[in-house]
This record gives structure tokens, C-alpha cells and sequence, in this order.
């Protein structure tokens, strides 16, 4: 009764039950003793009602903190998978896993070990911010995290006894309890988290703990094989960069592009604002290239400026790195540089400057400088990456200066002077240059022209076919006239036929008799009289053969298409003509023949087929086409001599009539497409080879 006030003289306690548990006690204090049976008696309706509430209130209380707790285990998963998901950077996502494990866990301190090979290394340590530390270490863990990596089995020690190898890690530091758990990718360790030292309430570590820490681990894998991923691709890409910036230096021997490649393409390993490089020039650090710019500006205080540094630097002989800190302090590895550089951070308003010299067995060739605003960290592989390209970069520029020492290039100095002025030049007018001579080149040599061949054309007469009389007969009727345009074939008169009717009569009579002969001594088996009438019938068969081609040839054909040129042909109707005498004329017109003369240095270009053009004199507007029957086979003179040409003859369609024998103009024959610069410089080109062959040897 201790503690209960002054004017309490009796207590009455009863415990309360729940499920066949004891959840609480029920206390009357009493200033004056009472009954007891009497007060219990009075109790037992309000007991009967009380603890089966208390016993729903309980479970209600149960339920509602599993789901409070579900929902917290949820809202922690989704609050470490956005923070892990934040960032793919390795060491951030190592020390952003040490600090949300110590913070989930309400530990002091968390440490989390990768594995490395074969070797388990520190990845991060992180310190509980909401509590004071003392003797914060700079990591727990080391002793067990081999066995545990080995075992992949999570372990909790409430107590850590004296002998134990954990207290012996970190002297200073009081270690209580440890919890360890093994972080697996797919049946495969990848490290470990150890927490130290549970705050809170419940100072030890309980079985929510560890169920917490295996999600976060969990998710800690997930993240940790997303940033390992990025690394490889992070070191993908730098080696991609680092093999096209060692292509673009080695592909060329000209010293100046070497060194603006070098100072304008690093800018893919290393992260700076401005980069410059010295090289050493007939015993003189000369500054060549500074990157950003395209022609440098010797007398600019910040190309001077950069110049005396890297002068400093060459002389010095070492590389130099220096960086401006938070605090305006200097980090560098050479502490009698730092009035140096403090007067350079202050005039640039740089932070960080990384100095590496070029150099070889044979000595020092320059010097590259990276100046930036920020401070310049290298991690290892980036810091061999940029050894690689430093040591290419010297290689280069050594081969550069070995080239300039041969004779040849002393010799196209004067070119290069010439090169040089042309780059003084602003860059637009050269731009401007550069395009009125692609665009000249290209319509010169790129763009096909129809190349043509002149020369002197006239009309040869037109081709005339003549009508012959096929037998000797009298002509019996005319069906054309002068003028008239016949096609081949067509009748054009007729010679009367009643002679070679009746020989064609009896020649068909005597061809029956025969024939009825032949078959009457076939029946009487009579073979002589037989074959004697068969060859009667054959020399009948003959006759009317012959007869009929009689009567055929009574009809004047036209032997080609034409134009009807004899005059008058119906007065000669009554007219006797004997076998093969001419009746009429029929000239062909539709097509006549003009004949083209070329000079005799085009006729190598004269085919046959080719297209011809004819602009004839009568007609100046019209262009009549045509193409090339046949070439000559000799070359004509004219003028004793100093004219010699070749006659190409061309086939014309005159459907229409109107081109006359003798017409004169010109013609052009199309020999294909040259470019125009061919087509100028033909002529000329042909004039000097032929003076310059003869001095041939």
C-alpha cells in the first residue's frame, strides 16, 4: 500500500482476464474498511460486462496496430525504394544505405561491406544523427562480416561479452548489441549491413528489426546492381571517348590540329572550363592551343596568365593539382605552391587547376593545364584514363615534331605561309569562299551538259522507184494521177488482160485433160500411158502457173510509198508498152536523206543511231529530228586541203513534203552528256597535247 494516499484504509484488487491472460488489475481503495464478500458480490455484474469488453478492445487494439505497422512497413519500402532509386552514383547510394539502415533501425551506427573479388571491403559507415555519439567508429563489424558473408544467415547479439572480437574493434567505442544481415543477389552474397547500439525505448534489437533490415536489404541489392550497371556503362562510354580522341590525335601530323584535338576533345574524360597546352618549340614552351578558341590571342591577360602557369609548371617538372576548398583553403600536394596559386584562383576566379607534364625517354615535350571553377576530382579510373590519353597525346605530338624536321616539309614552307594568311582570313568570307567554289565545281564538273557536234547540212534529191510494164500488153485503164500519194502495192493502172485470160483457159483445159488421162490409165492399170499423161498434167500445171502470173503482172503496182511524179498518165491509155517499160515515176518523199559534214578532230564521237537536230534555212523556227543512217568511210577535203571533214547521212520524215531537195542549214548531232568544264576545255586541252606530244619521249 505504499504510496497510495494517507486516508486509504483498505484496497480491494481484482485482476482482469483476457483469453486466459491476465491484461490488468482492478484497484478500489476504501478510506473505512468495507465487506469484502459484500463488495465482491457487487462487483461481479460489473466484471461480468467489463472484461469481455476489455478483452474486444484488446483484439480491436491488436488489429489496428498490425495494420499500423503494415502501413508502416509499406510506407518505409516505398520511402527506401524512392531514395535508393534518387541516385546511381555508387559512393552516394553506399552512404545513403549506411544512413537509412542506422535511421529504420533507430541504431547508432551502420556499416555496410561489399564484397570485392574475394576480399569483403568498407563500402560506408554512417553515425545515427539524431542521437550524440561518442567515440564514433570508423566502422563495426570487421570481424564477423567474413563469416557472415560466408553463412548468408542474419544474427543478433543482445549482449556482446567482454572476449568478444567486436569490443576489441573500436576500444573507445561501448559496444551493447549488434545485428548483422547478409545482402544476396540471387543466391549469390554481395555484402553485408551491421547496426551497433539500438536507441529508443527498447534498446535491443527485436524481430521487426530484422524483418525491416532484410527489406531494406532487399532493396539495397536491387540498387547496388542498378549503380554497378551504370559503372560498367560509365566506363563503357569513357573508354569509347578515349578511343576517339586517341583516333582523332594519331590520325594526323600536323602539330596544331594535335593540339587543338588534345585540348578540345578531353573534354569527354574530365570535366573542366578551360583546358590549354604548351609544347616545347626550338627550346621555347610556346603556347598552342587553348580549347574554345579558335585563334589565340597572345596579348589577353587570361592567355598570358595560362601561358606563365604552364611555363611554371614545365619548369617545375612535376605535375601539379590544386584546389580552392569551402573554406578557402588550399589543398595541394606541394604546400610552396600555394602563394602561387592564391594569387591565380584570385585574378581567374578559378577553384581547381590540374597541371600534367608530356614527356617521354627523350624528355619533357610540354605541358597540358585543365582550369576549372569547380574543384577537379579524379576517381582512380578516371585518373588512368587520362594518363592514357596524356601518354598518347605525348606520342603524338612527338611524331608531329619529328615530321616538321623533315626536309620535305621545310620544303612546302611557302605553301603553308600561304595556308596560314588564308586562315587569317575572317571565317565567314571564307565560308562564303569555300561555297561559291563548291557550287562552281559542282555546275564545272558535277552537273552533266548535252554535248553536241555542228556542222553544214543540206537535203539530197529524193529516192524515185519506177513502174515497169511486167508483160507486153496495151494499157487499159489509169486509176492515179499526177500528185497523188500512193502506198506500195497499190494499183495504179491496169494493162488489158484478154490474151492471158484465154492462154490461162487453155492452159486449165489442157491441165484437166491431162488429169482425167492420168486417172482413166490408172484403172486400166495402163503404167506407160500412165506417166506419160502425169507429165502432161505437170507441163499444164506449169503453163497455168505461168499464165496467171501473166494476168498478175497486167496490173501497175507501186513498188513503194510515194507521190505520183509523171504527168498526164491518163493519155496513155490505148498506149502499147512492151515488157519492162516504164509507165510511171513514184518518188519516195516521206523520207528524204540529208547529208551532215563534221570536222575531222569531232569524228571520233560520230555514231551511228545518234540523234541529229536540223534547223535548215526555209525555216528558221522549226527544228526537224532525225537520226544517223550511215557515217562515211573516208574523210573529204575541200580547199586544197585545209578543210577536211567527215559526211554523216540522216534519215528525215518529210511526211508533210516540205523539206525540197537542196535545202542547205545546220545540223547537230547529239554524242551524250559531258560536264561543262569538259565541254570548254576540250578544244584547248586537245591543241596542247597535240603541240606537247611530239617532245614526248
Amino acid at each position: 500500500l505504499q504510496g497510495l494516499p494517507a486516508d486509504t484504509q483498505a484496497c480491494l484488487a481484482v485482476p482482469l482476464e483476457a483469453e486466459s491472460v491476465v491484461v490488468g488489475l482492478l484497484a478500489l481503495l476504501f478510506r473505512e474498511p468495507p465487506a469484502a464478500e459484500e463488495a465482491l458480490g457487487r462487483l461481479e455484474g460489473f466484471l461480468k460486462h467489463a472484461v469481455p469488453a476489455l478483452a474486444r478492445a484488446l483484439r480491436s487494439d491488436r488489429k489496428t496496430v498490425g495494420m499500423l505497422r503494415a502501413i508502416e512497413r509499406l510506407t518505409n519500402l516505398y520511402d527506401l525504394s524512392k531514395a535508393f532509386g534518387s541516385t546511381i552514383d555508387m559512393q552516394e547510394l553506399n552512404a545513403l544505405i549506411a544512413r537509412k539502415a542506422a535511421d529504420l533501425a533507430a541504431a547508432e551506427t551502420a556499416s555496410l561491406w561489399l564484397l570485392d573479388g574475394d576480399e569483403v571491403r568498407l563500402a560506408a559507415t554512417a553515425h545515427n544523427e539524431n542521437y550524440d555519439v561518442e567515440h564514433a567508429p570508423a566502422a563495426v563489424g570487421s570481424p564477423v562480416v567474413g563469416d557472415l558473408v560466408a553463412d548468408r544467415e542474419t544474427f543478433v547479439r543482445a549482449e556482446i561479452p567482454a572476449d568478444d572480437p567486436l569490443r576489441a574493434e573500436n576500444p573507445g567505442y561501448a559496444l551493447r548489441n549488434v545485428m548483422a544481415i547478409p545482402l544476396v543477389e540471387e543466391d549469390a552474397p554481395v555484402g553485408a549491413l551491421v547496426l551497433a547500439n539500438k536507441r529508443g525505448r527498447h534498446p535491443e534489437f527485436t524481430p521487426e528489426d530484422t524483418e525491416l533490415l532484410a527489406d531494406l536489404g532487399r532493396q539495397a541489392v536491387r540498387a547496388l546492381r542498378v549503380s554497378r550497371q551504370h559503372e560498367a556503362e560509365k566506363k563503357v562510354e569513357e573508354l569509347d571517348a578515349l578511343l576517339a580522341v586517341s583516333r582523332e590525335i594519331t590520325a594526323t601530323l600536323d602539330l596544331d590540329k594535335v593540339m587543338r584535338t588534345v585540348v578540345n576533345a578531353t573534354a569527354a574524360l574530365i570535366r573542366y572550363d578551360r583546358c590549354a597546352i604548351a609544347v616545347q618549340d626550338r627550346g621555347r614552351l610556346r603556347l598552342g592551343a587553348v580549347s574554345g578558341v579558335i585563334e589565340l590571342d597572345r596579348k589577353s591577360p587570361d592567355i598570358r596568365r595560362t601561358e606563365e602557369l604552364l611555363q611554371w609548371v614545365f619548369l617545375s617538372g612535376v605535375d601539379v593539382a590544386v584546389t580552392v576548398e569551402e573554406d578557402g583553403s588550399l589543398t595541394t600536394d606541394r604546400p610552396e605552391t600555394e602563394e602561387k596559386f592564391r594569387a591565380f584562383f584570385q585574378e581567374s576566379g578559378l577553384k581547381s587547376f590540374y597541371g600534367v607534364l608530356l614527356k617521354d625517354e627523350e624528355g619533357k615535350l610540354g605541358v597540358v593545364g585543365f582550369e576549372s571553377k569547380d574543384p577537379i576530382v579524379f576517381d582512380p579510373e578516371t585518373r588512368d584514363l587520362l594518363q592514357i590519353l596524356v601518354n598518347q597525346a605525348t606520342v603524338a605530338v612527338r611524331n608531329a615534331q619529328l615530321y616538321r624536321q623533315v626536309p620535305l616539309v621545310g620544303f612546302w614552307k611557302p605553301v603553308l605561309d600561304k595556308r596560314r594568311k588564308l586562315l587569317e582570313i575572317p571565317r565567314r568570307r571564307r565560308l562564303a569562299w569555300a561555297a561559291g567554289a563548291a557550287i562552281l565545281f559542282v555546275v564545272l564538273f558535277l552537273v552533266p551538259w548535252r554535248f553536241r557536234i555542228t556542222g553544214p547540212a543540206r537535203i539530197l534529191p529524193s529516192r524515185r522507184a519506177a513502174v515497169t510494164a511486167g508483160v507486153d500488153g496495151i494499157v487499159g485503164a489509169v486509176y492515179r494521177r499526177e500528185g497523188e500519194v500512193v502506198r506500195a502495192n497499190d494499183v495504179i493502172a491496169t494493162l488489158k488482160e484478154e490474151s492471158y485470160q484465154a492462154s490461162l483457159a487453155d492452159a486449165l483445159a489442157d491441165s484437166r485433160i491431162a488429169t482425167s488421162d492420168m486417172a482413166r490409165h490408172l484403172e486400166t492399170g495402163d503404167a506407160p500411158s500412165m506417166f506419160a499423161a502425169q507429165s502432161r498434167r505437170d507441163e499444164t500445171a506449169a503453163r497455168v502457173a505461168l499464165a496467171r502470173e501473166e494476168v498478175d503482172r497486167t496490173r501497175l503496182v507501186a513498188p513503194t510509198s510515194g507521190v505520183i511524179l509523171t504527168p498526164r498518165l491518163e493519155e496513155r491509155v490505148g498506149q502499147s508498152l512492151a515488157r519492162g517499160e516504164e509507165f510511171c515515176v513514184v518518188g519516195d518523199v516521206g523520207t528524204v536523206t540529208a547529208e551532215v559534214a563534221i570536222r575531222e578532230e569531232d569524228a571520233a564521237y560520230v555514231r551511228t543511231g545518234s540523234p541529229v537536230a536540223l534547223k535548215l534555212n526555209p525555216y528558221p523556227t522549226r527544228t526537224f529530228q532525225a537520226t544517223i543512217s550511215r557515217v562515211g568511210a573516208r574523210i573529204r577535203e575541200e580547199g586544197g586541203g585545209d578543210k577536211r571533214f567527215l559526211i554523216a547521212e540522216v534519215r528525215v520524215n518529210n511526211a508533210d513534203g516540205s523539206l525540197k531537195t537542196g535545202m542547205v542549214g545546220r545540223g547537230k548531232i547529239r554524242a551524250g552528256n559531258r560536264s561543262i568544264a569538259v565541254l570548254v576545255l576540250r578544244r584547248p586541252a586537245r591543241w596542247i597535247y597535240n603541240k606537247l606530244w611530239p617532245l614526248l619521249p
